[in-house]
């Protein structure tokens, strides 16, 4: 729909924010934890401290790293489906909401997540359209060392989409990686060509890299799996309360990640994710729908995605508000709104509430139906004789209605049909129940599971593999392991 996307940064701005990007990465560089990874960039040019772990990155090597990464390349899922990188302007993939601490059931209150909620969405994921990527809530009743791999054993066991993993523990990266292979039916060069899973690794803002996101930079390396290299650039706390300068800091640690990555193996795929922040400077807290911790995200990724030429990721349809009310419909609604006028390819966070820490099966379906509405609105208008329905307006009369023509009956499919989202008058509504949103999400929720019978999406073979795995993880990890193996 929009050719030309929203431009953020003034053209004489421009070139400045990319040089001073440059000049921090330089100058500053980033510290990373892992003394492996400090010797191999060390040898391919970088300035590295082995005392203090600081690796600046000369200029030029940077733009060498830049050009190693594809331009293009696709993930995929465990059905055969593909997904373009970078996609079109005006649409997106969406990605469904990770690490929620909270659950809200169906009569409004609200829990601690357990495993069994990983499995529910899950499986509400294999049912829904338009929501493309899944992520996994947190798992209180997992086993606190490696509380990642049962999440992932438990998305592999039950849905076929695309999984963007959080690591939490260095150990676990190694067992992550062996999931990661029984989802490619254990085919390394399907991590290549359309992988179904892929990594997060995540900056401790500013400008530092912890073992275990180094070791999935190994990892993803080596087998040729995408990283979402994610910025939490928290305006005001670990960012400067500045726009610009949060856009800088947050690429510059999007870009540090990438040239490890492609000095440790050239081609390596990297998208940038710009999921920035906002600190509150009268109660400290940490948001993620302010309209600085809006502006900043869409800053950041037009910045990447204009300057260096990565596919981008921002936070998506989210809220601040602690319960699912008219503050959560307007953030949310803002976010959606800026996806089909920007040139973000995936859109985050898709059924979070209260920033990140809650989830909820209805409102997984309720997004679903805003991200069918908001990628509508990036589709391209048809400014054609037969879009314009130019025979139609030149020989109407004046009180003509159209309702009845055959371009109607032609075209009248293509008005978009909501599910959850009512078009009743208030006769209608009260006569149907008085149902507001929510309750007619869980409606359709049960429609949606009414036939599901637990059936496991991998093969005997695979869940016995799966299932050695997570043993193995539990009966090897120490609590709080941050150790390379």
């Amino acid at each position: 729909m929009i050719k030309n996307p929203i431009r953020l940064i003034p053209e004489d701005k421009f070139e400045m924010m990319k040089n001073r990007t440059f000049e921090l990465l330089e100058k500053t560089g980033v510290e990373a934890q892992h003394s492996k990874v400090l010797k191999i960039v060390a040898d391919k040019g970088c300035k590295v401290d082995f005392d203090t772990g600081r690796i600046r990155f000369p200029r030029e090597l940077v733009k060498e790293c830049l050009e190693m990464i594809p331009k293009s390349f696709s993930f995929g899922d465990r059905k055969g489906r593909k997904y373009e990188l970078p996609t079109a302007q005006g649409d997106f993939f969406t990605r469904g909401g990770t690490g929620a601490y909270y659950f809200q059931q169906e009569d409004g209150s609200v829990r601690k997540t357990v495993l069994e909620d990983t499995k529910t969405l899950a499986r509400l994921y294999e049912r829904i359209e338009n929501i493309d990527l899944l992520a996994a809530p947190f798992a209180h009743d997992a086993p606190e060392q490696c509380t990642d791999v049962h999440l992932v054993g438990t998305i592999l066991k039950n849905s076929t989409r695309h999984h963007w993993i959080q690591p939490y523990n260095t150990g676990s990266v190694k067992y992550l990686n062996e999931l990661i292979l029984i989802s490619a039916n254990g085919k390394k060069e399907m991590l290549k060509e359309a992988a179904p899973m892929s990594w997060c690794t995540c900056a401790v803002s500013p400008l530092k890299y912890i073992s275990m996101d180094l070791e999935v930079m190994m990892y993803a390396a080596e087998y040729g799996t995408p990283q979402h290299v994610c910025s939490l650039s928290t305006y005001g706390g670990t960012s400067p309360y500045a726009l610009p300068a949060t856009a800088i800091l947050a690429v510059a640690e999007i870009l540090s990640c990438a040239c490890i990555t492609n000095l440790i193996k050239p081609g390596s795929p990297i998208i940038g994710a710009p999921l920035n922040y906002g600190l509150d400077p009268r109660t400290t807290n940490t948001v993620n729908s302010s309209v600085e911790a809006i502006q900043s995200g869409f800053l950041s990724a037009h910045f990447i995605k204009k300057a260096f030429g990565l596919s981008t990721h921002c936070l998506g349809f989210t809220t601040n508000s602690p319960s699912l009310d008219l503050q959560a419909g307007v953030e949310r609604g803002i976010h959606a709104a800026l996806f089909p006028i920007s040139d973000v390819d995936i859109m985050g966070s898709v059924s979070n509430f209260n920033v990140v820490r809650a989830t909820c099966p209805a409102l997984t379906v309720i997004d679903n139906e805003i991200a069918a509405m908001a990628k509508k609105m990036g589709k391209p208008i048809d400014f054609s004789d037969e879009g314009q329905a130019w025979d139609l307006l030149k020989n109407c009369n004046p009180g003509d209605t159209f309702l009845a023509t055959s371009h109607s009956a032609k075209h009248c499919r293509d008005f978009f049909n909501p599910n959850v989202f009512t078009t009743m008058d208030r006769d209608q509504w009260e006569a149907d129940g008085s149902k507001d949103i929510m309750a007619r999400a869980w409606e359709k929720y049960h429609t949606l599971m009414k036939d599901d019978d637990g059936s496991p999406t991998v093969t005997p073979d695979q869940m016995k593999e799966i299932d050695g795995i997570l043993q193995h993880a539990t009966d090897n990890l120490k609590t709080g392991d941050h150790s390379i193996q």
